[in-house]
């Protein structure tokens, strides 16, 4: 009987895994906020604009390494990212849409 209840439980929790999507934020500045600290703030700004939800959005930075820029100017506190940092990042998330779009 409990192998039965203790499986019962399990079910549902295994069902859930890899169903939510990306992790959802209300703000930019909270997803940042939410990657581990030893990462840089280039690996947070990417992780951000790639993995997760903001607002609503599932692309928060764009189309393209201008999108992101401006985006990330609206939306990033200064004192987060240097300028260099958002551009680097930025150009990241750029290779990433021309790898994704090539295939």
């Amino acid at each position: 009987m409990k192998r039965a209840l203790l499986l019962f439980a399990l079910v549902p929790a295994f069902a859930a895994c890899g169903s939510d999507g990306p992790p959802s934020f209300t703000t930019y500045d909270a997803c940042f906020d939410k990657q581990p600290q030893a990462d840089m703030p280039v690996d947070k700004i990417f992780e951000c604009c790639t993995n997760a939800t903001v607002d609503g959005n599932k692309t928060p930075c764009g189309a393209s390494s201008t999108d992101c820029v401006n985006y990330l100017t609206d939306n990033l506190a200064q004192q987060k990212a240097s300028t260099v940092e958002i551009m680097d990042a930025c150009s990241m998330y750029q290779d990433k849409l021309d790898a994704d779009n090539s295939h």
